[in-house]
């Protein structure tokens, strides 16, 4: 009698993740894409210093290297933090870990005020690189020229996911957001959303839409949303600059992901007006899209792989000063588009398996 025998299915992969989760108020990008892998063959946790040691992984995943120290303990304990986690990273490639570093941005956007500490760290960390993924193929040539170090490393394209279905069509709760509501109705309206940091020049943008106001003699409004980070300095001049421009509806809080609808749906077209910098991507940009919002940003190469996705009727792009960037978003609101942007090629699903492609080539290697 002739007997069968049966593939045994591979172990699965043992991943610790940064950033595996998402709470209210924060960017769920991470959060959607290992909840894609959840029909993968791969195991994921949390990335901790704990679970380094604990877990024996088969593959390290790290979106954001500079959130791995405390830097803002001082730089003597900054430094014992730095070292710590680097040896960690160490012993857990000895075991067999690889490491995969998404490479989202050219490296923090406020840089730790710790001297040449943070730079040494960051070369250190990319010395143990053994993979790298890219949101695009304009990013990874930027990255390869900026760090030489992981310049001939393998490399993958995975694009940033998108967030249809994730945000509830629902009317917003915060008073700030029905107040803009209630203001903005009728009007054209400008939306800038996110963390607002110096470098997304936003006073920039309320400076050019004041006078852009005032030569027109229209009635647009410009909406900001998003918790202030940075010195008190910043905080106070964003709040006093708000307070003083016609027009502008600035709601200083983190957005509850039940208002994030909300807030989108008063407005017309996302303006990103961000400084040139260190900033390769905008998950701003991404969400924009994924609820039916059109969005202005800087050209730049990765823009223009983002516009060669989904099309010049829906990202347009700008040079110059946001004066130049609010002319763009006139522009574009005057065109016709399609009812939504095809974001096919942006599907969690998809990016969640073509990293996990990264993950086994990786520990294939």
């Amino acid at each position: 009698m002739a007997t069968t025998t049966t593939r045994s299915e591979p172990k699965p992969l043992i991943v610790l993740a940064q950033a595996a989760g998402a709470v209210s108020g924060e960017n769920p990008y991470t959060k959607l894409l290992y909840a894609g892998m959840a029909d993968q063959n791969v195991v994921v946790h949390p990335y901790s210093r704990r679970s380094l040691i604990a877990l024996r992984p088969d593959i390290i995943h790290v979106h954001w290297p500079e959130f791995l120290v405390r830097w803002n303990a001082g730089t003597a304990k900054a430094a014992a933090d730095a070292a710590k986690e680097l040896a960690l990273l160490w012993l857990a490639r000895r075991r067999g870990a690889k490491l995969i570093w998404t490479a989202h941005d050219l490296g923090a956007h406020d840089k730790p005020d710790v001297g040449r500490l943070y730079a040494r760290f960051t070369a250190v960390f990319n010395a143990m690189v053994d993979r790298v993924i890219s949101l695009s193929p304009a990013a990874l040539e930027s990255v390869r020229a900026h760090y030489p170090a992981i310049a001939r490393r393998p490399a993958d394209i995975v694009p940033h996911g998108h967030y249809q279905g994730y945000y509830p069509a629902a009317p917003t709760s915060h008073p700030g957001l029905a107040a803009a509501r209630d203001a903005v109705a009728g009007k054209p309206t400008c939306l800038i959303f996110g963390q607002i940091r110096r470098y997304k020049n936003v006073t920039g943008l309320m400076q050019d839409f004041a006078e852009t106001r005032a030569e027109t003699g229209n009635d647009a409004q410009l909406v900001i949303a998003g918790e202030i980070r940075g010195t008190e300095d910043f905080r106070q001049e964003v709040l006093t600059k708000a307070a003083e421009t016609p027009g502008v509806h600035l709601i200083p809080d983190r957005i509850a992901d039940a208002d994030v609808w909300a807030l989108h749906d008063m407005a017309d077209v996302i303006v990103l007006p961000y400084a040139q910098g260190s900033a390769l991507h905008s998950g701003a940009a991404i969400l924009a899209l994924s609820l039916g919002k059109p969005i202005v940003v800087r050209d730049t190469p990765t823009m223009r792989d983002l516009q060669a996705i989904v099309g010049a009727d829906w990202v347009a792009l700008f040079n110059g000063t946001p004066r130049d960037a609010l002319a763009t978003a006139a522009a574009l609101l005057a065109a016709p588009r399609a009812i939504a942007p095809d974001l096919t090629a942006l599907d969690p699903a998809l990016t969640a398996r073509q990293t996990v492609a990264c993950y086994c080539a990786a520990h294939q290697a």
